[in-house]
């Protein structure tokens, strides 16, 4: 399994197997983030939720998770708000299971 806590401004607080310095908020949209991992990830099964990257609360949110397009080592994720679906940076835990 590989997984990774990224920060809302797109900063890993911590991973496994993510490649850290291309994880990374996609400049110009608001809450859309790609995680880039070591190996191929094309083939497995990506699950994200929005927490914060210590203790705490999040703040409420929706999450949404894909293989990256062109991309065989990499996820995408867009996180929203609840109340009105607004792309909105987010903090967010992703497990990617192979």
């Amino acid at each position: 399994m590989l997984w990774a806590v990224v920060n809302a401004n797109g900063t890993v607080a911590r991973s496994d197997g993510a490649v850290v310095s291309r994880t990374r908020k996609i400049p110009g949209f608001n809450g859309s983030y790609e995680v880039i991992f070591y190996r191929n990830v094309t083939g497995c099964v990506y699950t994200a939720s929005i927490g914060n990257a210590g203790a705490g609360n999040p703040l409420h949110g929706s999450i949404v998770v894909a293989a990256r397009a062109g991309n065989a080592l990499g996820v995408f994720v867009e996180t929203r708000t609840s109340s009105t679906g607004a792309l909105v940076d987010r903090p967010f835990h992703l497990f990617v299971n192979c």
